[in-house]
């Protein structure tokens, strides 16, 4: 049963009365930012995820256009003679969650159940905004939508990559020539890599696995060798693939990692399954090499109440227990490199970034705390935001987005002594419920959130803004700037964005000299991400000292920078002056 009353809603269950801080919502406009930037010959186009106040491109540093006003979908501008550009999107809205108004009404939204949503966050790419939706068969939706199985691939402004403008086109359902019939498992959740593929996974007993596609869902084929997830497993490294497949590297590179939850595959146990497993597939597809056990949950015993942590395929309570791990997920906080797993049915575990030490149990946790129930017990998906700050998870007995603070740690900052969970906000979304509870989640690089719920009317995704003032840079370098934390390749030293490492850059350092900062902000002088303005930052941008295209006299740069500081502040600088070249460095997610 579920009552509302003033500013908190609670959740009355067999356990516990759980009362959460509600968050008010309405119709507004996400954050906007140039997404599928694509240049073809003199001319980029770009779309607009969402209305904007203002569109401001600069060219080589300076030759403004300015779009005020400017209207959600596609745009485009003349390069001709210049090299390297900015549109820089700035917008405001009131503070508090939000569902976007390209969401509100969009019959091109309406999904039956979805399993899975992605969003491209590579911010060099012509797929930048980019999401994926993977439908679990040809249904139809409450409002009538008649779906394809498949996966549907919509632009950021959430009109169709591919100009379908009928939502009854089951076309539109995209497959790769791969066969997901005969399951509501298939295909499952899904992932973006770095270079684009997308990566699908398939919880069903008939074609468990992962697939690998292009970023059009054009061609594809298994990333596991084999299909199928019935015990015992027989002749594959793999069963039934539960959780978002993780991915780190790419194929092209040759250093692809892949990170599951896996039904089926026995740990140490045998006939046990739901454990984390690790694949080094390098640069091979239909990979069959054997998998590293990262976490066998049939080892982690009990909380001090004697509470099961984890579920393994056969110690469930659940009447059938040997599917309890069916909703659980993994992820990874890009900025701690900690390991999160949730599962439906216990909690949320975060581990160290070699998986050897739990950080935080969530059960164990709100026993210490003295609390009731455990909020994060039935978490059914999880994603942590871009800049590494915020939980959003969907949560089987509670039909909205739920969102929690991390502290430098990369633990949730909760205070659950008087059962209230304070520091737990609730956006009202899309609601999910516990009988079926596949409510996907994913951020996009501004810090938006796409969300689909199953229930009936709310069959559909929905897009959800955090609102307020807001500044989002994408550069034709492959960087993006959001509110002053970038993320992507981009120039190391070059702190200020304008393309060029030098005194502007070296200022921004000295002025927060010994400062704690906020982690990756590029403006605040934390050039290595860690937080902290020191002897590091310095190095970076004296090592990279003149490297980049200094910009023109009076060029616009994306931060007021003060009078020149004198160098000797620091004696020895000049034999710091070396090894000019780019750096590789990503603020925002380093996996």
């Amino acid at each position: 049963m579920i009552y509302r009353c003033l500013d908190r809603i609670k959740y009355v269950t067999g356990f516990a009365c759980v009362s959460i801080h509600l968050v008010a919502t309405s119709s507004a406009v996400a954050i906007p930012y140039a997404a599928g930037v694509n240049p073809v010959g003199g001319t980029v186009g770009f779309t607009l995820n969402e209305p904007a106040d203002t569109v401001t491109i600069t060219r080589d540093g300076g030759n403004s256009i300015v779009i005020s006003a400017a209207a959600a979908g596609s745009h485009s501008f003349d390069m001709t003679g210049f090299t390297s550009y900015a549109i820089s999107v700035t917008h405001s809205a009131p503070v508090g969650w939000a569902e976007s108004s390209i969401s509100v009404g969009n019959p091109m939204l309406s999904f039956e159940r979805a399993n899975g949503v992605a969003v491209n966050n590579n911010p060099g790419s012509p797929n930048f905004g980019r999401f994926y939706v993977s439908q679990r068969g040809a249904t139809v939706t409450f409002t009538g939508r008649q779906m394809g199985d498949g996966i549907y691939i919509l632009n950021a402004d959430a009109t169709d990559a591919f100009g379908i403008t009928d939502p009854n086109d089951m076309s539109a359902a995209r497959t790769a020539g791969l066969d997901f019939s005969g399951s509501d498992s298939s295909p499952f959740r899904l992932s973006v890599g770095k270079d684009d593929t997308l990566y699908i996974s398939d919880a069903s007993d008939i074609h468990g696995g992962i697939y690998h596609t292009d970023a059009d869902v054009s061609t594809g084929g298994n990333l596991l060798a084999g299909l199928g997830g019935v015990q015992p497993i027989v002749g594959q490294n793999h069963g039934s693939i539960i959780s978002t497949p993780l991915v780190t590297g790419s194929l092209a590179g040759g250093d692809l990692v892949l990170y599951t939850i896996d039904q089926d595959l026995p740990g140490s146990v045998p006939d046990t399954g739901g454990h984390v497993w690790r694949y080094d597939i390098g640069a091979s597809p239909n990979y069959s090499g054997s998998p590293t056990l990262v976490l066998d949950v049939s080892t982690l015993g009990t909380v001090s109440n004697g509470s099961i942590i984890f579920h393994d395929r056969n110690n469930g309570i659940h009447p059938f227990s040997f599917v309890q791990a069916i909703d659980s997920d993994i992820t990874i906080d890009p900025l701690t490199q900690n390991i999160l797993i949730s599962q439906h049915g216990r909690g949320l575990l975060i581990l160290d970034p070699t998986a050897s030490t739990v950080l935080f149990n969530s059960i164990q946790f709100n026993i210490d705390k003295g609390g009731g129930l455990d909020i994060f017990q039935n978490i059914v998906s999880l994603k942590i935001s871009p800049d590494g700050k915020t939980i959003a998870f969907r949560h089987g007995n509670v039909p909205e987005i739920l969102l929690t603070s991390l502290d430098d740690l990369g633990l949730p900052i909760l205070d659950v002594s008087d059962g209230t969970f304070l520091g737990l906000e609730q956006v009202p979304a899309v609601p999910s419920f516990s009988g079926y509870p596949r409510a996907p989640i994913d951020f996009d690089l501004a810090g938006n959130i796409y969300s689909a719920g199953n229930l009936a009317a709310g069959e559909r995704l929905g897009i959800y803004s955090p609102g307020g003032d807001t500044a989002a840079i994408t550069r034709s370098d492959g960087t993006f700037t959001i509110n002053g934390l970038t993320h992507g390749e981009f120039l190391a030293g070059d702190l200020n964005g304008d393309g060029f490492v030098g005194i502007d850059d070296l200022n921004i350092v000295l002025i927060a000299w010994n400062q704690n900062v906020t982690h990756g902000v590029l403006l605040q002088g934390d050039a290595n991400g860690d937080g902290f303005v020191g002897i590091d930052d310095l190095t970076t941008v004296l090592g990279n000292w003149n490297v980049g295209t200094p910009p023109p006299p009076g060029a616009e740069v994306s931060a007021n920078i003060p009078e020149p500081t004198c160098l000797v502040v620091f004696g020895a600088a000049g034999s710091l002056m070396f090894a000019r070249r780019r750096w590789p460095v990503s603020t925002g997610c380093r996996v």
